[in-house]
C-alpha cells in the first residue's frame, strides 16, 4: 500500500520526479485525493498536478495530456482494481501496491520495477519515454537480506545481469532483484555458476505476472524460451540457506544434489 512504501525508495523517486519536472515543463502529474507517493512534487510543482478522483477519469486525463503533446504520470491508488486492456496512449502508470501488478498483467501492460534506490532515475526516464503505457511499481524492499552491494547501473528495457553462468538462469525483479544476486553468489561459492538476471522491466509478452516475482524467484536453463517458462522459487526471508538449496534442486540436472 502507498504508506507503506519504504523510504528512502519513495524519496529518491520524488527526488527524480521534482528534477525532471524542471527539466521537462510538459510533464504533469495526475492524482486522486491520496498524494502521498508524489508528496514532494505537489510542494514543489502545485499548478502541474491535477486532482481527479475517479481512477478511470485520471487514465482518461493521462491520455488526454499525451495526446496534446505532454507527458503524464497517473497516481493509482488502492481505489483502481481494473486497469482497461484498451489502454494506448503512453504514460507511466505509478504504484506502490502489490495488487495492481496482477492488474497490469491482465490488462497487458509492462511493468518496470526499481530494485535499488540508483535504479529510479534511469527506469522513470524510460517509462516516461516508452511508446506504449508502463507501470512504474514501487516495490516494498524484502526484509532479512543481508546487506547487498549496488550493483551497474541499468537502463529501461533490458534485463540487467547480476551474475554470469551456464548452469541455469535465476531471474529476479523488484524486491527479489536483490536476493537473485545474494543466491546467485552463494551458489558461486559452491561451484554452481547461474545467469542471474534483474528482469526489472517485464511485458506481457513474457508471460509471468510479475506479482510472482514480488516474492518468488524464477529458475530454470539458460535456454528457457521466455521468463513463463521457468519454474517459481518462493522466498522467505526467513531460511535464506534453504532457498539457496531450493534453487539448486530446481536448477537443470541438479535435482539430486
Amino acid at each position: 500500500m502507498t504508506n507503506e512504501v519504504v523510504a528512502s525508495l519513495a524519496q529518491s523517486f520524488g527526488e527524480v520526479l521534482v528534477r525532471l519536472a524542471g527539466e521537462r515543463p510538459g510533464l504533469l502529474v495526475v492524482s486522486g485525493p491520496d498524494t502521498s507517493l508524489v508528496s514532494w512534487f505537489t510542494q514543489i510543482w502545485p499548478e502541474r498536478l491535477v486532482t481527479v478522483a475517479p481512477a478511470a477519469s485520471r487514465l482518461s486525463v493521462g491520455q488526454g495530456i499525451r495526446r496534446g503533446g505532454g507527458e503524464a504520470i497517473v497516481v493509482l491508488d488502492e481505489t483502481v482494481g481494473v486497469l482497461p486492456s484498451g489502454l494506448t496512449a503512453p504514460m507511466v502508470l505509478l504504484s506502490a501496491d502489490r495488487m495492481h501488478l496482477g492488474a497490469a498483467h491482465r490488462a497487458g501492460i509492462t511493468v518496470c520495477q526499481p530494485g535499488w534506490e540508483l535504479d529510479v532515475p534511469a527506469l522513470l526516464i524510460g517509462s516516461l519515454g516508452a511508446d506504449e503505457p508502463v507501470m512504474l511499481h514501487l516495490p516494498e524492499p524484502m526484509e532479512g537480506l543481508p546487506e547487498q552491494p549496488d550493483p551497474e547501473r541499468t537502463s529501461f528495457g533490458d534485463p540487467r545481469v547480476l551474475h554470469r553462468g551456464r548452469r541455469g538462469l535465476v531471474v529476479g525483479a523488484g524486491p527479489t532483484a536483490p536476493v537473485a544476486a545474494w543466491v546467485a553468489r552463494r551458489l558461486a561459492g559452491q561451484q554452481v555458476d547461474v545467469l542471474a538476471l534483474d528482469s526489472h522491466t517485464m511485458g506481457a509478452d513474457s508471460g509471468v505476472d510479475t506479482d510472482v516475482l514480488v516474492d518468488h524467484l524464477l529458475v530454470g536453463p539458460v535456454t528457457a524460451p521466455r521468463a513463463g517458462a521457468l519454474e517459481a522459487v518462493r522466498v522467505d526471508p526467513s531460511d535464506l540457506n534453504g532457498l539457496v538449496r531450493a534453487v539448486r534442486r530446481t536448477l537443470p540436472g541438479m535435482s539430486g544434489s
